[in-house]
């Protein structure tokens, strides 16, 4: 099974952890994204990924 979290690299800001969707609802309202790290974790295998997710990435995705 695969666990993933997202965590927002802005400092304080605790409404996009967790959830993608968060995010993108964060840059409908606001205006102002937030880069992401996702960590998926493989309880099988016992691996850790984590990634990167930008802000430009996001705002593309809405578009």
């Amino acid at each position: 099974m695969i666990v993933t979290r997202y965590v927002c690299m802005a400092e304080g800001c605790d409404f996009c952890d967790n959830d993608e969707e968060n995010a993108e609802r964060h840059a409908e309202q606001y205006g102002d994204s937030h880069d992401l790290i996702k960590i998926e974790y493989d309880t099988y295998s016992k691996r850790l990924k984590a990634k990167i997710i930008d802000s430009n990435t996001i705002n593309a995705q809405l578009s």
